[in-house]
């Protein structure tokens, strides 16, 4: 299959390699089934949480302040977090109030 002189398979291939090379996220839809890919900035997303929304699937960058808190509260349990590969899901401020 092809989308105008490129074909499905080699937009596929660069995504996955994109993804490796930190440059876009991917993650998936509430269906669990549609992947979203996201541009990563990568001085604000390297070493950040993430938050992303069930019911938009806005993703964001934890700030660096609010980030270091939470893996600090883990580590006084022994436990490192991956931080740029972690997502925590809930719902944006928008979705809140609509």
């Amino acid at each position: 299959m092809r989308l105008g002189n490129i074909s499905i398979s080699a937009i596929y291939r660069n995504l996955s390699a994109l993804t490796e090379q930190g440059v876009i996220r991917k993650s998936f839809a509430k269906n669990g089934n549609t992947a979203l890919y996201q541009f990563c900035e990568q001085e604000k997303c390297h070493s950040h949480l993430h938050i992303k929304c069930n019911v938009c699937g806005r993703m964001q960058c934890v700030d660096k302040n609010s980030s270091d808190r939470i893996a600090k509260l883990l580590s006084d349990d022994s436990f490192v977090i991956d931080e740029p590969g972690t997502v925590i899901y809930g719902k944006c401020k928008q979705c809140q109030k609509n």
